[in-house]
């Protein structure tokens, strides 16, 4: 079970990915942070940015919803 924590910014992040907030999205990670995908590793917020900017040109905003179970 998730602590209330993690709740929290778990829930913010999926909020922000689904309405296409970058901005929103990146509060949730510092400078040193890391995200790995199946294709390459990025680093830093920068980097992370360009990847959920081009990742949300995937899942338009209207229409996306994610479901956790």
């Amino acid at each position: 079970m998730l602590g209330s924590v993690t709740k929290a910014v778990l829930d913010h992040h999926l909020q922000a990915f689904a309405s296409a907030d970058v901005d929103a999205l990146l509060r949730d990670f510092v400078d040193e942070s890391v995200v790995f995908s199946p294709d390459a590793t990025f680093r830093g917020r920068d980097e992370i940015r360009a990847f959920f900017t081009q990742a949300m040109q995937l899942f338009p905003a209207q229409g996306t919803t994610i479901d956790l179970k």
